[in-house]
């Protein structure tokens, strides 16, 4: 098939355009190219993910081998994943979007454990589900087929087990999801929670990502990355 962006994304606010042009002049991006893409939050995700990947298939041969699959990973953050939703649908490549949860005390408000939270700081999950309820209460609640939309997936943290506890970043829901590995004792959610963003605060993302991509490795991926 043969696209013109120019009418693809004709209905594309101006902003978004000039977003996507200039980010895809400085990058090298193969997405034009991939069999499918993901779309990660921030580092530790981008350096992390190869590892769960292979994991999750070494635990379960019945799945798509995404190793070998043309898969391309784009970094972008949560502010930004949205404005390449309308570029993702024109070129028709499925699509991961992992996010983070961001919960806030209140909209505007300042960051806090899940459980404490009444709306997502988060402008990708603010984008996808702009006509209903995006307090984490009820983000937790989305369906398989709500976090789906044409050939898009998007994925944020879920408790590890039913009423347990949640992460709202990439950092503390992989604590949460190794808690021996982090020595999170414990046993109250609410208290994982505070324990696990705590310790997620002490940390330099990039440091904490090679350690265990490099070194430690013997861990298990997040539950909504793993879904």
């Amino acid at each position: 098939k043969v696209r013109d962006l120019r009418e693809g994304l004709r209905d594309t606010p101006k902003n978004h355009r000039a977003f996507l042009n200039q980010y895809l002049t400085l990058t090298r991006c193969d997405l034009f190219f991939a069999d499918k893409a993901v779309i990660v939050e921030g580092t530790s995700e981008r350096i992390l993910l190869p590892g769960m990947i292979r994991k999750l298939e070494m635990s379960n041969a019945g799945l798509p081998k995404l190793t070998t699959q043309y898969l391309t990973m784009m970094e972008v953050g949560g502010a930004y994943a949205h404005i390449f939703f309308n570029l993702l649908d024109f070129i028709e490549v499925p699509c991961l979007v992992i996010t983070d949860l961001d919960s806030v005390v209140e909209a505007g408000g300042k960051a806090c454990p899940v459980h404490l939270g009444n709306a997502t700081s988060n402008a990708c999950l603010n984008e996808w589900f702009a006509d209903g309820d995006r307090s984490p209460k009820a983000l937790l609640a989305k369906s398989d087929a709500e976090k789906r939309k044409g050939l898009k997936r998007i994925a944020f943290q879920v408790p590890e087990r039913e009423g347990g506890p949640c992460g709202r970043t990439f950092e503390d829901a992989f604590m949460l999801a190794n808690t021996d590995l982090f020595e999170i004792k414990t046993e109250e959610p609410n208290k994982m929670e505070k324990q696990a963003n705590e310790l997620a605060a002490k940390i330099k993302k990039s440091e904490f990502a090679l350690k265990h991509a490099i070194e430690s490795t013997d861990w298990t991926p997040p539950r909504y990355i793993a879904e």
